[in-house]
């Protein structure tokens, strides 16, 4: 990244994007410098929309990660929010593994309906993901389109003994907009 403090041995960045002044509907897709384009976005928008999404993204060996932005014209803001390193720290931290990006559930054009006041488990783990059993904690990015009331979804560990987090600020906001 080359922004103090980001150490040259960071091997992943948590970049809060926000897109501006965008001319048409379109996605961004954060991956690594250098690396190929995954077939995944990590924030949506609509013409005249500002929008930001937090993104966990593995960088190249120079410290570098990509925008690719899919449609007409829009300003990019990145906030540097974190890093992951690949040897512990002294607290036991910087052990994330990257995985190139894959989607879970939905797709795009025809996503996976949530209700409202629904809750729907998403298995994160396994042979289609990659992300091991052994797995603590996962990263990802939950993208809400078409939707027929404005609304927001909170994304937290599944169980019988979970109880979905009261307050939005203990998770993480996703807008949620009607279309036209």
């Amino acid at each position: 990244m080359g922004t103090v403090p980001v150490p040259a041995t960071a091997s992943a960045a948590v970049l809060n994007i926000t897109v501006t002044n965008t001319t048409e509907p379109g996605f961004v897709t954060v991956y690594p410098g250098g690396g190929t384009l995954p077939l995944v976005s990590n924030l949506n928008f609509t013409a005249a929309e500002t929008v930001a999404n937090l993104v966990t993204v593995p960088l190249s060996s120079a410290g570098i990660a990509t925008i690719y932005n899919s449609a007409g014209s829009t300003d990019v803001i990145v906030d540097v929010e974190g890093y992951y390193t690949s040897t512990p720290s002294v607290n036991g931290s910087g052990l994330y593994n990257s995985i190139s990006p894959v989607r879970a559930l939905g797709a795009l054009d025809f996503g996976a309906p949530v209700g409202p006041n629904a809750a729907v488990p998403v298995q994160v783990t396994g042979t289609i993901t990659g992300v091991p059993a052994t797995a603590t904690a996962v990263v990802v990015n939950a993208t809400a389109a078409h939707g027929s009331a404005a609304s927001f979804l909170t994304v937290y560990p599944a169980g019988v003994t979970t109880v979905r987090p009261h307050r939005m600020s203990t998770s993480r906001l996703v807008r949620l907009l009607p279309t036209a």
